[in-house]
């Protein structure tokens, strides 16, 4: 299965996530952090001053606070740290479609 297997509506949803991920991995959305976007890297996941373990509990409890409706359309609902650790391995192993 590859990205181009999702129906179309489902790859912002799948970006998303990845954004989320690399936000808690290398504290930049964009995953670089020569490519920076506007305000990034926030404090709570600049890797200079935090852990990945830090990271994952601060984006866990940021998800958590958003509006439930809106987090289950972006299927972004119950998202805790086990999530983020799976969704990483995934990740490493099948690249943007592990965020399936």
């Amino acid at each position: 299965m590859t990205v181009r297997d999702l129906k179309a509506d489902k790859v912002p949803l799948v970006e998303l996530r990845l954004a989320h991920l690399m936000e808690v991995n290398c504290g930049f959305r964009s995953g670089d952090p020569l490519k920076p976007r506007p305000g990034g890297p926030k404090a709570e996941y600049d890797p200079d001053r935090t852990t990945l373990g830090e990271r994952r509990q601060t984006k866990a409890a940021e998800l958590a606070a958003m509006d439930p409706m809106e987090a289950r359309m972006l299927g972004l609902a119950r998202v805790g740290v086990r999530t983020l650790e799976r969704w990483e391995r995934k990740r490493k192993r099948f690249g943007l479609i592990g965020c399936a």
